[in-house]
């Protein structure tokens, strides 16, 4: 089992933990968003759990300068231009509409990701088993 030298570094590593658990669940859904885009299919759906790990992993704040990030930044890239002027144009009344549900797909993809890491959190805590490994994705290069 692994050993941390003083209280606060070993909730520093739990915290590394969620935050890598949240990275990959927002890599997953931009996964699902670019694979949209390759078979000019539908963003896909949000896939919001029905209940969340304690404690909340993103409050009301931290959920609206995720959005907003997420807009201003995508909102510059060319690809999300394209694909809305090709292909999504008619499915959102605008742009923004469109990067606003981006957004909130990689939001909760990140949401589930956080609280995925925290329930493997507390199952090595209720069975008194190491913690869960927490890795990120290796990076992937793009394919379009």
């Amino acid at each position: 089992m692994e050993k941390y030298s003083s209280y606060n570094q070993f909730l520093d590593r739990l915290a590394d933990m969620v935050a890598i658990g949240a990275e990959n669940g927002a890599d997953d859904a931009f996964d699902d968003i670019v694979d949209a885009f390759l078979v000019e299919e539908a963003l896909p759906e949000i896939r919001k759990y029905t209940d969340y790990y304690w404690p909340l992993t993103f409050p009301r704040g931290v959920k609206d300068r995720f959005r907003r990030v997420i807009v201003d930044e995508y909102s510059q890239d060319n690809v999300y231009s394209f694909t809305y002027k090709v292909g999504y144009r008619n499915d959102y009344g605008s742009f923004n509409k469109y990067l606003n549900q981006v957004a909130d797909i990689v939001m909760i993809g990140a949401m589930n990701g956080a609280s995925d890491m925290l329930g493997g959190i507390y199952r090595s805590f209720r069975n008194l088993s190491p913690l869960p490994p927490a890795r990120r994705h290796p990076r992937r290069l793009k394919v379009w």
